[in-house]
Formats: structure tokens, C-alpha cells, sequence
């Protein structure tokens, strides 16, 4: 899936003429600008993807007196179609979920959105998933049952992270 802005394999691949290259390079930057400049006229949020109706309902209470907006969904398939619609700039991704592993939707979210700061959620904080999801690049986790001061804490610091990864670095 691509968002309908990028190729699945975001432009990158061989065989693609420079031309290519160089329109989809133009396409990227357009879209990184507006979300960058959406980030910072808009309402931070986090898509909780859970296949418990209760795990996004913590979340919703968790972060009711934020200025972070809860979305959701149930799958992979749907999460996917969120990130694409909606640019969170937070993603919290149980590790179970009835179509496919977090981890390997924590994959298919990286092809969309290398820069999209993703929080798993394990119900076991000795998960190998979690382990593994750090190593690959999560900003952190959180285990199951959600504690209410560390879910603000956590999806705080991670839409920060999303806010400093979308301003341009200047070297001098």
C-alpha cells in the first residue's frame, strides 16, 4: 500500500529512470512539507491499533484531558488505511492482532512512514516481540494493563519525536 502518493517500494528500486526518481523524490518532499506544516496547525494524534474495543477505550481515557486525538483500529489492513487518511503522528501497535504480527505491521508502517513513531503494546513486558520491535526502531513500549500516567508520558515524548523529526535540520 502507498498512500496513493508513492510506489510500494517508495520510488527507490531499480530500474526506475532518474526522471522517475526525480518526480517521486518532488512528490516526497511536497508531501513531507504539508505534513510538516500540517503537524503544526493541527491536533496531534495517535492511531491505537488494538484488536480490544477496552485497549482503545484506555487509551481514550488516558489521553482525554490532552490535546491528542485518539484513532483507531482493529487490524492492520485498517490501520493502513488510517495512517494513509489521517497522518498520525503516533502509532500504538499491539504485538497480536487478527491479521498479521505487530512486528510485521510495525514493517508496513516503516514503507509508509519511515519517520512515524510507533509505541508497541505487549499484555507481557518480557515480550521477545517488544525486544524485537525495539531493536528495529520502536520508540518504546507499554505493557498491558495500561498504567494511566505512562500512557501520557509515553504518547507525549513520541509526538514531540514526531514534531523534531519533521523540522528541517540546519547545518552551519
Amino acid at each position: 500500500m502507498s498512500c496513493g502518493i508513492l510506489p510500494a517500494n517508495n520510488g527507490l528500486g531499480g530500474g526506475r529512470s532518474v526522471a522517475y526518481r526525480g518526480a517521486v523524490s518532488s512528490v516526497w518532499a511536497h508531501w513531507a512539507t504539508t505534513a510538516s506544516s500540517q503537524a503544526d496547525s493541527h491536533m496531534p494524534s495517535i492511531l491505537v491499533v488494538d484488536d480490544d474495543p477496552a485497549a482503545i477505550h484506555v487509551f481514550r481515557y488516558c489521553l482525554r484531558d490532552t490535546e491528542i486525538e485518539v484513532l483507531s483500529a482493529d487490524s492492520i489492513a485498517a490501520a493502513m488505511k488510517v495512517i494513509c487518511a489521517r497522518h498520525p503522528d503516533v502509532v500504538a501497535l499491539d504485538v497480536m492482532l487478527p491479521d498479521q504480527s505487530g512486528l510485521a505491521g510495525f514493517e508496513r508502517i516503516r514503507v509508509l512512514d519511515p519517520k512515524l513513531p510507533v509505541v508497541f503494546v505487549t499484555a507481557s513486558g518480557a515480550s521477545e516481540t517488544a525486544i524485537e520491535a525495539m531493536k528495529l526502531g520502536a520508540v518504546d513500549y507499554l505493557v498491558k494493563p495500561l498504567d494511566e500516567k505512562v500512557v501520557r508520558e509515553v504518547a507525549s515524548q513520541a509526538v514531540k519525536i514526531r514534531r523534531l523529526m519533521n523540522v528541517p535540520v540546519q547545518l552551519s
